[in-house]
């Protein structure tokens, strides 16, 4: 099938995820708003620990929240998908609920599985059971926007609960500045505009990933970067991904790949390091020597690399691209990057087995 972009777009963009995506920017502007708008104040007690409970799309914001913590928080803080929250929890834990449906049945258990144990509570939800039980329990809440898939929603599930973090000062705001983030997004949505005739680095990447497996490495502390390109690739391209970090795959997957070639793998995988300047100066020398061990099997590597000053600008300068490439790849590939059959199925199947 002979057809440019713009006619793909027409063509398989059914739900309009584009619009969605050009104008992300937007939606974090308004997201950074309803933070700041909130009325709700820091827990009395001390809080010596964070858990975010989450799934997919809703718990992506989670993941930032644990690396902005891990570069300059006062407490721990990790993301918990599952149905339960650690036993070592109790009233000195703080437990963001992130759902955007507010009805995803795994965090609505970990939401249950925290009163039970007298955890302090924040919501963040555009409505449903969480938020049903966040106001019959009297729980601090910030509502957001509906009407869109989660993994389109990364604004709204973050930053209302950052703007928190940094005004009780459990988050350095050197970390954050708006006016560059702002300014990133939006020469990132000229640039990537798929209308464009103009090559860009997401058409460029979504062509790498075309009839391969992409393989996404980073550092251990860049992980919500991996996993975001893996979950987006997944979901609006609906091409299986995978991702890994280092140092860890150098202790056990870095062995797999000695016979990726006589098994002839290398046609069929594309491998994407997607690395940023502050990873660990052994980490960037072991990225570059397993680069080269790849590359000796024939397989195709890429490295794109994060840009901006701030930490949480050069997240989203990987993060946003990661929508773009599987934007591309979904019409590259003849998909509606919206709909996901095969969740769908598995919830409906769940929602008939009450047991």
């Amino acid at each position: 099938m002979n057809m440019n972009m713009s006619d793909r777009i027409a063509k398989f963009d059914q739900s309009n995820m584009l619009d969605l995506i050009l104008h992300f920017r937007d939606q974090v502007k308004d997201a950074v708003g309803i933070g700041k708008k909130a009325k709700f104040s820091q827990p009395g007690q001390q809080i010596s620990h964070i858990l975010v409970v989450g799934m997919g799309g809703s718990a992506i914001g989670g993941n930032i929240l644990q690396k902005l913590f891990t570069a300059s928080g006062t407490v721990p803080c990790n993301v918990i998908r599952d149905y339960r929250i650690p036993a070592w929890a109790n009233q000195n834990t703080l437990v963001v609920v992130s759902s955007f449906s507010g009805n995803t049945e795994e965090t609505v258990s970990a939401y249950e599985s925290a009163i039970s144990k007298g955890c302090s509570l924040v919501v963040c939800s555009s409505g449903g059971k969480v938020l049903q039980m966040a106001q019959k329990e009297k729980h601090p809440f910030v509502q957001i926007p509906g009407g869109r898939p989660p993994r389109t929603a990364l604004g709204y599930l973050l930053f209302p609960v950052l703007v928190q973090f940094v005004k009780w000062g459990m988050i350095k705001s050197s970390l954050i500045d708006y006016t560059e983030l702002f300014t990133l997004l939006d020469e990132m949505a000229e640039e990537n505009d798929p209308r464009n005739p103009d090559e860009s680095v997401a058409m460029e990447t979504a062509k790498a990933c075309m009839q391969h497996i992409p393989i996404f490495y980073t550092s251990s502390e860049m992980t919500v970067i991996g996993m975001r390109w893996k979950g987006q690739i997944c979901e609006n391209s609906k091409i299986l991904a995978y991702n890994n970090v280092f140092p860890e795959m150098n202790h056990n997957e870095i062995a797999g790949w000695q016979r990726a070639a006589a098994m002839e793998l290398n046609d069929k995988l594309s491998v994407f390091f997607l690395r940023d300047r502050d990873d660990h100066p052994r980490v960037q020398k072991r990225m570059n020597i397993v680069r080269e061990l790849i590359s000796q099997s024939r397989t195709p590597v890429h490295q794109i690399d994060s840009h901006g000053e701030t930490l949480l600008t050069r997240m989203f300068s990987l993060i946003y691209l990661a929508d773009f490439v599987s934007f591309n790849l979904a019409m590259l590939c003849g998909e509606d990057p919206t709909p996901i059959k095969n969740i769908d199925y598995l919830k409906s199947s769940l929602a008939q087995d009450t047991n």
